[in-house]
């Protein structure tokens, strides 16, 4: 049996037309997505910008889009840095759509409250962001944590 079927003939996967069930009013929705490779790394050279291909990361935007928080690791925040910006038009109008804040709310959370306060999360006024601590974070590092003006939470 021989197939003849070209690539635009292929159902390709979107999450554009997610249908997600309604909100909470006490609290936003939250999607989890992660990328990593066959061998479980989430980095390669101390990024994550290597994983995935383009059409991984095409998708990963598009459920980022559907989100209120877009919640990422300490690790993530120091070794690329990390924000919710949405940086396509199709996708700013889908949330516009959906009756959704643009951008959505950059979250990160810490163990060790030891963050890069010179990244975009802290620096950026484009996008409103939490930090999630653990109640055993040296107070000297909420403090500083804390003078950013982001929200922090323990």
């Amino acid at each position: 049996m021989k197939w003849d079927i070209s690539v635009s003939e292929c159902i390709k996967p979107d999450y554009t037309q997610l249908r997600l069930a309604p909100p909470k009013t006490d609290r936003p929705t939250i999607l989890v997505n992660m990328v990593m490779s066959a061998d479980g790394k989430t980095v390669i050279g101390q990024t994550e910008r290597g994983l995935g291909s383009p059409t991984d990361q095409r998708l990963m935007r598009e459920i980022r889009a559907n989100a209120d928080v877009i919640l990422n690791g300490a690790n993530t925040l120091r070794a690329s840095g990390t924000s919710s910006s949405i940086d396509h038009k199709e996708l700013k109008k889908l949330r516009d759509a959906q009756g959704k804040n643009s951008p959505p709310i950059s979250a990160v959370l810490s163990r060790s409250g030891n963050l890069p306060l010179h990244r975009a999360f802290f620096q950026s006024s484009e996008f409103k962001a939490i930090v999630y601590l653990a109640d055993t974070v040296r107070m000297d590092r909420k403090n500083r944590l804390q003078a950013t003006g982001r929200k922090i939470h323990i």
